[in-house]
């Protein structure tokens, strides 16, 4: 069978990159590809100028090269021009993994959007639970070992208080000492968080990898180790990440504003279908919710794909 070919648009920021490789491996899984990509800036001198060229190429009459791709794909709003000069210019597919900007979403072909980003449906939106990712429960998890994941800042949407996330990581390590806990960061984690979580780990005797330490799919590869994933709830990535390699995950409460409402909501969500642990209720009670989790919105998206226009390779 003859490869489907695909152009992955990246902006290489880490989150939106393994986004696209998540959706592009588990098509790889399904049919035969050959997958090239391609860089673009992350400034608005660039993004006006490929919104220019972008335009330009809506006027055109698109005509399907052989040595064209057949699906342009990216993640991330700096990569949309490009998607669609280039899928334009081609007739390829064009498909981003995020929720189009209002009134724009018309000119992609599918856009793969997280359910809690509240957007009204249409024909060529396909809502996830979470954004795609390379996790996979391979069920290989030591229930003596755990997992804590600190997020960080973010003006838009809550509050941070790293002594108050500091003690939260301090009660659950207390109250489960029987588990060898590792510790790591984001690159959004303030400076004195990591300090603290710096010292607490040398007086706990507990592993601390900074973010700017781990090396890629470090964060996989602890994923598919640890029973027990601690999470603050900002840091939904990190969050349907754990999940879908089917730990054990509880969240670390933060403080969110009152005009954010899309992760607030998820959290909710999250927790009444019983994919994660409420810490108020966890340090009460001490359960985790039973549910092993399936999920893998990769595949999903990637079977989506296939279906709409090559369902000849779906197995």
């Amino acid at each position: 069978m003859k490869s489907l070919k695909i152009l992955a648009v990246t902006d290489n920021r880490p989150g939106h990159v393994k986004q696209t490789e998540a959706i592009l491996r588990s098509l790889s899984d399904l049919t035969p590809v050959d997958i090239k990509t391609m860089l673009v800036d992350c400034n608005l001198k660039s993004d006006l100028k490929n919104w220019g060229l972008a335009i330009i190429s809506m006027f055109r009459r698109s005509k399907k090269q052989s040595k064209g791709p057949d699906i342009v794909i990216g993640t991330g709003s700096h990569t949309h021009a490009t998607v669609i000069k280039i899928s334009m210019t081609h007739g390829s597919k064009k498909i981003i993994c995020m929720s189009p900007p209002t009134g724009f979403g018309f000119l992609f072909d599918l856009c793969f959007i997280p359910g809690h980003d509240m957007v009204p449906p249409k024909n060529n939106y396909f809502f996830t639970t979470g954004p795609p990712n390379l996790s996979k429960n391979l069920n290989g998890h030591d229930t003596h070992k755990g997992l804590i994941l600190i997020g960080g800042t973010d003006p838009k949407s809550h509050n941070w208080n790293s002594i108050k996330i500091f003690d939260s990581v301090k009660t659950i390590i207390d109250q489960e000492r029987n588990v060898q806990w590792t510790i790591s960061t984001s690159p959004r984690t303030p400076k004195d968080m990591e300090q603290l979580l710096f010292t607490g780990s040398k007086d706990r005797k507990i592993d601390f990898f900074p973010y700017s330490q781990t090396p890629q799919y470090w964060l996989e590869r602890q994923y598919a180790q640890n029973k027990y994933v601690w999470v603050t709830a900002d840091s939904m990535s990190m969050i349907y990440e754990a999940i879908s390699a089917g730990c054990s995950v509880g969240l670390i409460p933060i403080e969110w504003k009152t005009s954010n409402k899309k992760f607030s909501n998820s959290e909710k969500n999250l927790m009444s279908k019983g994919y994660v642990a409420s810490y108020e209720k966890w340090i009460r009670g001490g359960v985790f919710p039973n549910q092993s989790s399936d999920l893998n919105e990769a595949k999903r998206c990637a079977v989506e794909i296939l279906k709409r226009w090559w369902p000849e390779r779906l197995p």
